[in-house]
């Protein structure tokens, strides 16, 4: 009696054990589930056109009708594994960007977010900067055309940025006094 309970508890011991290890697997031909595929885009590293160090050269706010020639030197820097910083004429910032996967009117779907900053006052650059990180926050798709880059807000407001060497370049300073 007590050898046919003995084998009889080795026995369930041993499916649950079984259980425990083999798990469910997902026929090969099924694909994989959408939360995996979600993942697949913010995971992996984002195209080198997108990353590399850019400079504000217009923002077009009022579903992008308002166009405003930034008065202070905005800079964004987006490197190949998602992360950002840059300087907004008066605070440096840093986040996040991802790729969405999706393709929309206005290019490629991205997410960019949240965005921390430092907090200094800059009273004569208050609404440029707030204008500018509010539509960087809210972009939903970016596009590349040549030499430019271009984040666009779901209502239309866009930020314009061209390569931060082209920038230098194309800048003139002030005569030393």
């Amino acid at each position: 009696m007590k050898s046919a309970l003995m084998a009889l508890i080795i026995l369930a011991v041993a499916i649950i054990a079984s259980g425990c290890t083999g798990g469910m697997q997902a026929p090969a031909s099924a694909g994989a589930p959408a939360d995996a595929r979600q993942a697949s885009f913010a995971g992996a590293a984002l195209p080198a056109d997108l990353t590399g160090s850019w400079t504000l050269d217009t923002m077009g706010i009022q579903g992008g009708t308002q166009i405003i020639n930034p008065i202070a030197v905005i800079t964004l820097t987006i490197n190949p594994d998602g992360t950002l910083y840059g300087f907004d004429g008066c605070n440096n910032y840093d986040g996040r960007v991802s790729l969405t996967g999706t393709a929309t009117p206005d290019g490629t779907g991205i997410t960019v977010g949240p965005v921390d900053r430092s907090a200094l006052a800059c009273a004569n650059l208050n609404d440029e900067e707030q204008f500018y990180l509010d539509i960087l926050g809210r972009s939903g798709a970016y596009a590349i055309n040549p030499g430019k880059l271009t984040l666009t807000a779901g209502n239309g407001d866009v930020l314009i940025y061209v390569p931060t060497a082209v920038a230098q370049q194309t800048t003139i300073l002030p005569p030393p006094y």
